[in-house]
């Protein structure tokens, strides 16, 4: 009985010893279609990108000369507008798309940083005035609190003065 044991024992440790070299056998497989599939995924990513940058640059080149002449229009005169600070330039409204929004917001926008900037000088003006006034009153509350401070300082004088008197005839009695 210990023999026939030892003889299952052994078919079944061959029989492990087989799996495990199956197992080794489609590992290594699976291992190298998984190498050819990354190569494969690779190929593909590259060529996705490839594609893909060559559409985007046909679609840029078809865009740019859409929009490119009306675009540039515009942006002369936002540069022209920041560069010189004259409001009164508007860009040319040609079309009724984005472009057209485009020019017609830049339009209201100029025309509304005009009004601002007139505003604030308007404000800046009446600033100074009151400014002005401001300081006129605090040179007079000043010299208003200059002659209070010399009377007080006149009464002290006094007051002391006057105690000094009074403690010398305190002592003299």
């Amino acid at each position: 009985m210990h023999g026939s044991s030892v003889f299952l024992m052994d078919d079944f440790l061959n029989d492990i010893s087989k799996l495990v070299k199956v197992t080794a056998k489609e590992y290594q497989q699976a291992k190298q279609e998984l190498q050819t599939a990354e190569k494969l995924r690779l190929y593909i990513i590259v060529g996705s990108q490839s594609l893909s940058i060559a559409i985007a640059t046909l679609l840029a080149i078809y865009t740019s000369r859409a929009i490119a002449r009306p675009i540039q229009a515009v942006t002369h005169i936002a540069q022209q507008v920041t560069e010189e600070s004259n409001f009164d330039l508007q860009a040319p409204v040609t079309t009724n798309d984005e472009v057209g929004i485009l020019a017609t917001s830049l339009n209201r926008l100029i025309q509304e940083v005009q009004q601002l900037i007139k505003a604030q000088k308007d404000s800046n003006e009446q600033l100074e005035v009151y400014s002005q006034i401001l300081e006129k009153k605090v040179r007079e509350r000043t010299q208003e609190l200059d002659e209070k401070n010399q009377r007080l300082e006149l009464a002290l004088a006094k007051l002391r003065h006057t105690q000094a008197q009074v403690v010398e005839n305190e002592q003299d009695n």
